[in-house]
């Protein structure tokens, strides 16, 4: 209820929806980072951890808050604004401020054994978020056995630098050259 200007009485109703803030650290990914911050404050009365039940919580973190949080694991928030890079910037070079999120997505198929590999990277520069997420290109139910898709690697800026990204497409047990790779020249201001 509030009385502000621009109301149509003297009180108004209105209604926000209520979201959990799951991503605990603010580094703008949901993951074991974050479990951790909870486990830390396992049975405690810590607002910033009491995040279930949902609206408001119950006054203590416990696994209610766990449920909330995996809920919600590995999804990316927009405070952590991303560089979206593909195929099509084999090559080429961007660049990417401090504590920000640079998204690799990249078509693969893992049915035929190929699979995108790190190949090189700088981890005091860009250090990679967890492991690479495939996304199959149809959204079936149940889905299509051997179908492609697109495997996606997450990076974040940690330090100030210029690196090369690269990464090969291969099946790991052959000692043949890639089928594909891909490379970028990535400069943190």
């Amino acid at each position: 209820m509030s009385n502000r200007s621009g109301g149509v009485g003297s009180y108004d109703l209105w209604q926000v929806s209520i979201s959990p803030v799951v991503d605990l650290n603010g580094d703008g990914i949901v993951d074991a980072a974050d479990m951790c911050i909870i486990v830390d404050h396992w049975g405690e009365n810590y607002p910033l951890c009491d995040i279930g039940p949902m609206p408001w919580g119950d006054g203590i973190v416990n696994v209610q808050d766990l449920i909330v949080l995996a809920e919600h694991l590995f999804e990316i928030y927009p405070s952590a604004e991303t560089v979206q890079v593909n195929e099509d910037d084999d090559g080429g070079q961007i660049e990417l401020e401090l504590g920000k999120l640079l998204v690799v997505t990249l078509e693969s198929n893992p049915s035929t054994g190929y699979q995108w590999e790190l190949l090189e990277s700088n981890e005091s520069i860009l250090k990679q978020f967890g492991q690479a997420e495939f996304k199959p290109s149809e959204i079936s139910d149940p889905p299509v056995v051997g179908a492609g898709g697109w495997e996606i690697f997450r990076f974040k800026a940690v330090s100030a630098g210029q690196m090369t990204l690269e990464l090969v497409y291969h099946r790991s047990w052959e000692d043949t050259e890639p089928l594909k790779s891909f490379s970028i020249q990535v400069v943190v201001p």
